[in-house]
């Protein structure tokens, strides 16, 4: 877990995602999908208006903004930067950003953008067609073509599942998990995707009525039981982890280390014991986490407050769909039981 030390003027940072793929694979669809459903000051920046809001009667355009009625913002710009640079510094700033890739830039600059001034990152998404990464031709071809920018995802989104199949699919994550095992990986069709997974609190419409409320547990033993979960969106499950108690900084990093495989998300505010005057911001996402000291709790009374999402399933939605696929494939092969 990397530490960020910031001084005591940083007053907010944005939480930054980075969205990318090769042209086809759907990133196009999963962004309007997170438009039209996201929470909150979502905005995306983009390249593509017109292919983004195409047949959407709802988006209201002005020049080189669309707003969605549930106030979610895409900007249009060939200069990320600048665009990023001014939307930091506007009164009210998103709650979140999310930069489109157009599949060409090094994924590297384009994860870059979260170190911006006035931005935090908060994770690298890479979407692949599930269709034709499925054969085993074609799916070393994408590899080989694209084996750098997988190498830095923090979630690969298996896009098209439908058309590729149980087992296409799956075929097709067991190639990339060799290439990208950072990964955490997300199976969907028309990039319909449950947006927390990919925004975490941002994407939540209702997170006090929709969360699964515990205190903090150095076990995580409230993720880990089997009781009843609420159900946000397709295959995914939120819980709200509070704490009025200092917590040691050793001991929360021996909590991340120990989140369920099936946990995708997670972020919001650390109470650490070592530094009880400043207040620590909480990001992870895949595999990857980042603790940062943030400007000192002044007049707010210090306690941890954490958002953490997850696909449903001990394992997540596209395990179990792998275990199936595992099952398909071997009755195929023996056949019917004499």
């Amino acid at each position: 877990m990397r530490v960020v030390d910031y001084t005591t003027q940083r007053t907010r940072s944005i939480p930054l995602t980075a969205i990318d793929g090769r042209p086809g694979a759907g990133k196009t669809a999963i962004v309007r999908h997170v438009m039209r459903a996201a929470n909150g000051r979502v905005t995306a920046v983009v390249r593509d208006l017109d292919r983004l809001i195409a047949n959407d009667p709802d988006v209201r355009r002005s020049g080189p903004v669309a707003v969605w009625p549930n106030g979610s913002m895409a900007v249009e710009t060939d200069d990320p930067t600048a665009t990023l640079a001014l939307l930091a510094r506007r009164e009210e700033p998103p709650d979140h950003v999310l930069v489109e890739g157009d599949g060409t830039v090094n994924t590297r600059r384009l994860d870059g953008y979260g170190y911006m001034r006035g931005y935090r990152p908060d994770g690298l998404i890479t979407v692949v067609d599930a269709s034709t990464a499925a054969g085993r031709d074609r799916a070393a071809r994408v590899a080989a073509a694209w084996s750098a920018n997988l190498r830095h995802a923090d979630v690969i989104v298996l896009n098209k599942a439908d058309v590729a199949g149980r087992e296409g699919t799956a075929a097709a994550q067991r190639l990339l998990e060799s290439i990208a095992p950072q990964a955490s990986f997300v199976w969907c069709t028309e990039g319909r995707i449950a947006v927390p997974l990919l925004l975490g609190v941002a994407g939540l419409r209702t997170p006090q009525d929709r969360t699964l409320a515990t205190t903090w547990d150095p076990e995580c033993r409230a993720m880990r039981g089997s009781g009843p979960l609420n159900l946000i969106g397709e295959h995914c499950r939120c819980w709200s982890v509070f704490s009025d108690e200092a917590i040691p900084g050793r001991e929360f990093r021996r909590w991340v280390s120990q989140l369920p495989p099936f946990i995708l998300r997670a972020g919001g505010k650390v109470f650490v014991r070592e530094e009880p005057q400043h207040r620590y911001e909480f990001s992870y996402i895949g595999k990857r986490s980042l603790l940062s000291r943030s400007m000192p709790w002044g007049s707010e009374t210090p306690s941890t407050q954490l958002t953490i999402v997850g696909t449903d399933g001990s394992r997540g939605e596209s395990a179990r769909l792998l275990r199936e696929a595992d099952a398909h494939a071997l009755a195929d092969s023996t056949g019917p039981a004499q």
